[in-house]
């Protein structure tokens, strides 16, 4: 897999096993956000803290578009850095 893929995807687990006080093994990249918990004043927290991670702008719209650790990762690494996951 590409580097910006799994940086972003490690990031995304690491966020969400600390923001729900779970290990890092129980989230699976594939269930939706909202399996988690996330609401929509969580979703923007999320995003806010993602766009500062990057140093990138995104559109918070993009996390309801692909509402899971990998879609997201996969999504990003694709628009920002121009990476196309194996």
């Amino acid at each position: 897999m590409p580097h910006q893929y799994e940086r972003i995807h490690d990031w995304l687990i690491d966020y969400l096993a600390d923001q729900l006080e779970l290990d890092r093994d129980d989230i699976l990249p594939t269930q939706p956000f909202s399996r988690f918990g996330l609401d929509s004043a969580s979703t923007i927290i999320l995003a806010g803290e993602l766009m500062e991670w990057l140093g990138s702008r995104i559109d918070v719209d993009a996390v309801y578009q692909y509402p899971t650790v990998e879609s997201l990762a996969r999504h990003l690494a694709e628009s920002l850095y121009g990476e196309r996951a194996a």
